[in-house]
């Protein structure tokens, strides 16, 4: 829950510097590019997150052997 929470927090900062990018006017091509390519990161890192406290609880519900 904390990840999530942590993630949604990130994904909202980088939002809003993105409109703020474009607000300037500011290299907002590359911008967005180093954007898209941190937040496909953030999903990767969320879902690895979820699956992994899964298998925690999996193997609290029916033991790790």
């Amino acid at each position: 829950m904390e990840r999530r929470n942590a993630l949604r927090t990130w994904i909202a900062i980088t939002n809003w510097n993105n409109e703020a990018g474009k607000l300037d006017g500011r290299s907002f091509g590359y911008n967005t590019q180093v954007v898209s390519a941190q937040t496909a990161g953030g999903i990767v890192i969320g879902w690895a997150g979820a699956q992994e406290a899964w298998l925690q609880e999996q193997q609290l519900a029916y033991g790790s052997g």
